[in-house]
């Protein structure tokens, strides 16, 4: 463990950092820190990242910094939203398909149907020859026995 000496901006986040005072500097003005020696070396690199409270109390990134709870349950709710994402995309893809299969029965329907008018059609066609051929044969019949009896 090491004793700093810091002084802080308005927000408390160090702006000077040092292991001994100047000559002629008192210890009044500084607010006095002691560091654990596992962030002895980050203290000294990235002092102006720490904020200290008014117990002398080090904080990285201040009380405003993320902490690992903070973290761990944002992309936990990250990883919920994704799943449920996830799942309404597979929900849809599904009615996707079945609206897809839905949509080829009734054109293979469609296109039964127009065989099948087609067909009806052309046999109209035929029989109105066949009833015209008949007619006509009957006519013919008709008018052969009438000239007959004469």
């Amino acid at each position: 463990m090491a004793l700093h000496y810091v002084k802080t901006d308005e927000k408390n986040f160090v702006i000077q950092n040092a292991l001994k005072l100047a000559e002629g500097e008192k210890a009044e003005d500084y607010k006095q820190v002691t560091v654990a020696t596992a962030d002895e070396i980050d203290f000294n690199q990235n002092f102006q990242v720490y904020q200290i409270d008014e117990n002398g109390v080090y904080t990285r990134g201040g009380k405003q910094a993320v902490t690992l709870a903070e973290l761990n349950q944002a992309v936990a709710d990250a990883k919920d939203t994704i799943d449920k994402q996830e799942e309404t995309i597979k929900k849809q893809a599904d009615t996707i398909k079945q609206l897809q299969a839905m949509a080829v029965e009734s054109a293979k329907a469609r296109a039964t149907d127009a065989t099948t008018i087609q067909q009806l059609k052309d046999m109209a066609v035929e029989m109105t020859k066949q009833l015209a051929a008949f007619q006509k044969t009957a006519v013919e019949t008709t008018t052969d026995t009438k000239e007959g009896e004469k």
